[in-house]
């Protein structure tokens, strides 16, 4: 019983760094809401950490599944398993909402992520009117291709 004992407390593991993961990302969007860059620096540094020790969980949660004789992927035979120790619904339980919480996550880190590419392309859309580099063609009043940039010189001082 300790092993699936300890599979249970691994999984609960997985959970509190999945919510630790997820304090980041709602850290990430407050920054992002605030254009901090400094703040978002470290955050982005956090995130690496909490991605790399919530993968360190999941490999050692696969391994002990192997040291146990059980392919983790065998939904019937993790359920026989913890089924003998009458831990079935504790850990259903457990993996559902570690599976709720990843999902969460994913949305806020695809969220944060169309946040950043959206400030890039403004940025970006910015200093080409700035340079007088447009990146798209324009088209002039006859409908031919204008090839000049942007920028234009108002006048002399």
């Amino acid at each position: 019983m300790t092993r699936t004992t300890d599979l249970i407390s691994i999984t609960r593991d997985v959970i509190a760094a999945i919510h630790q993961f997820k304090g980041v990302l709602a850290e990430e969007s407050d920054a992002l809401a605030q254009s901090d860059k400094t703040v978002l620096i470290e955050i982005a540094e956090r995130k690496i950490r909490y991605a790399d020790h919530l993968d360190q969980l999941v490999r050692l949660r696969s391994r002990m599944f192997t040291q146990l004789g059980v392919n983790e992927t065998d939904k019937t035979a993790v359920k026989a398993m913890f089924n003998d120790y009458g831990q079935h619904d504790l850990v259903d339980n457990d993996w559902q909402s570690a599976i709720e919480l990843l999902a969460e996550c994913q949305a806020m880190n695809q969220q944060a992520g169309a946040s950043i590419q959206a400030q890039m392309q403004f940025v970006n859309r910015g200093l080409e009117i700035l340079h007088g580099k447009p990146r798209h063609a324009t088209y002039g009043e006859q409908g031919t291709v204008v090839n000049e940039g942007y920028a234009k010189e108002l006048g002399t001082a």
